[in-house]
């Protein structure tokens, strides 16, 4: 006859009594289930009104592409904090914000909002260049510059639209040292390319 292992005693004040374990697991529940259901709450604020649609304030055509992208990858904010701008949280770091609406020279350059993400539009309204996450900025360039621009630090990603070429703040490992002139250079490119479209 095999005799069985012994049994593993816990220590009472590591782990707490099984009443003690149980009372943290059901807390813990309804603090999940809380946040679930944040908003129905009495003490909450009045949820936000819903924003408007950014396709009519850049109401170009060729933004249909890319607003779409920038639709199914938002969210609507559901309370009002600093980082919530025209009702949809900020997707983009603050400092990038910045750095995209200071590569802009020309005044008639409108920065805006576009589903949380930073945007440099035309006067007509067709963004030419945005900013998403912690350090990318894009460029609407026409496919026949995309190999020009990738020696200059860009890349092409089509999950942005065949449109899009994607710059680093900072640039690349490896890149030209030189990649603010670069970048500069090209978000100039794309605004006087964007207005002849």
């Amino acid at each position: 006859m095999s005799k069985a292992p012994p049994v593993r005693q816990q220590n009472p004040r590591r782990w707490g009594t099984p009443g003690r374990r149980l009372l943290v697991r059901v807390q813990l529940a309804l603090l999940h289930a809380w946040d679930f259901c944040r908003g129905v709450g009495p003490d909450e604020p009045a949820p936000l009104p819903t924003p408007p649609d950014p396709a009519l304030k850049f109401s170009h055509p060729r933004n249909k592409d890319l607003f779409e992208y920038f639709r199914e990858h938002s969210r609507v904010a559901t309370t009002k904090t600093a980082a919530v701008l025209d009702g949809y949280p900020l997707c983009a770091h603050e400092d990038l914000v910045d750095f995209l609406y200071s590569l802009a020279d020309s005044r008639e350059v409108v920065r805006g909002w576009a589903y949380g993400r930073p945007v440099l539009a035309t006067a007509q309204g067709l963004v030419f260049a945005w900013a998403g996450g912690t350090h990318s900025i894009f460029v609407r360039l026409r496919p026949e510059q995309h190999e020009h621009a990738r020696h200059e630090n860009g890349w092409f990603d089509p999950t942005y639209g065949k449109d899009w070429i994607e710059f680093r703040y900072g640039g690349r490992v490896g890149g030209p040292p030189d990649w603010l002139s670069a970048l500069r250079r090209w978000v100039s490119f794309a605004y006087q390319e964007s207005l002849e479209l």
